[in-house]
């Protein structure tokens, strides 16, 4: 239990680090005072030395408090996370972390099960050199649900948001992606598989060249329910502030929108294509639009 208090790193060495425990090993963070009082969460600090969490095997529940002040040359600033289970629900955070030269601002996963539900968030991370300012993903199985969020979280190469290099990546229950920025893809840059379903949003990033909102590389993207790329009010729209697809960029794989209630609506581009922009000259590349609507875009 936290408590409301900071745990810091000391130089050179994370506040945990989770190796060899076997798949039985449970590690539970919990913080009695902020999950009640959010100006009271407790922390994990890498105190701008290190990462606040390594993860190589076993289980991470974190329930409060938030990981945060990771700074590192490599890869994974606030997380860390070569295999496992990690799952991060009830106002928890992944918040302010940095890296230099790598990927995953907030996190990066090269395998294993990564769930944010319940209100948990991943904001203000930062990458310079590299992709994915709030999650990387080399592999393994990442689900948002239960109103999570990424957010305000930067990318000065290609993902914003989230990078998905390969592997499984969902979206549900009210999750959403905003306020990120990148050079493509500053909402999610995709090379994989990506779901997003059941009022998840994806609204108000910024690419500087291609994919405001989505950038589909190669891969699968398939949108259903009342999932969104964009929105009605005048500060949802994704944009591409020099470049084309403002909502949606798509240079190779396949997208498909399948429900009458998915949407990609009141997005801007400067040059081409502010709802969709499809690049893709490859046969095995694809849009599909059986059901659904693209309307409102510049």
């Amino acid at each position: 239990d936290l408590n409301g208090k900071t745990i810091k790193a000391v130089s050179g060495k994370f506040v945990y680090g989770l190796l060899n425990w076997g798949s039985s090993g449970v590690l539970t963070i919990t913080d009695s005072v902020g999950s009640t009082d959010l100006s009271k969460r407790g922390a994990i600090s890498g105190n701008s030395k290190t990462r606040p969490l390594y993860l190589d095997k076993g289980t991470v529940n974190m329930t409060s408090g938030k990981l945060t002040d990771g700074r590192l040359v490599l890869s994974g600033g606030g997380v860390f996370m070569n295999s496992g289970r990690f799952e991060l629900s009830g106002n928890a955070g992944i918040e302010d972390n940095y890296v230099g030269l790598g990927r995953g601002g907030g996190v990066y996963m090269n395998s294993g099960t990564f769930t944010m539900k319940d209100n948990a968030s991943i904001k203000g991370n930062y990458v310079d050199i590299g992709n994915g300012g709030g999650v990387y993903m080399n592999g393994g199985g990442f689900t948002m649900e239960g109103s999570s969020s990424i957010i305000g979280s930067t990318s000065n190469l290609a993902g914003g948001g989230v990078y998905l290099n390969c592997g499984t990546f969902t979206m549900k229950d009210n999750a959403s992606i905003s306020g990120n920025t990148g050079k493509s893809g500053g909402g999610a840059d995709i090379h994989g598989t990506f779901t997003m379903s059941g009022d998840s949003r994806i609204f108000g990033n910024s690419a500087t060249y291609s994919g405001g909102g989505v950038y589909v590389g190669d891969g699968t993207f398939t949108m259903t329910d009342n999932s969104t790329i964009g929105g009605a009010g005048a500060k949802d729209g994704n944009s591409a502030t020099e470049g084309e697809g403002g909502g949606l960029y798509l240079v190779g794989g396949w997208v498909h929108i399948n429900s009458a209630d998915a949407k990609i609506i009141g997005n801007t581009a400067t040059t081409n294509g502010g709802g969709v922009y499809n690049s893709a000259n490859y046969a095995s590349s694809a849009f599909t639009l059986s059901t659904g609507s693209i309307m409102k875009n510049t």
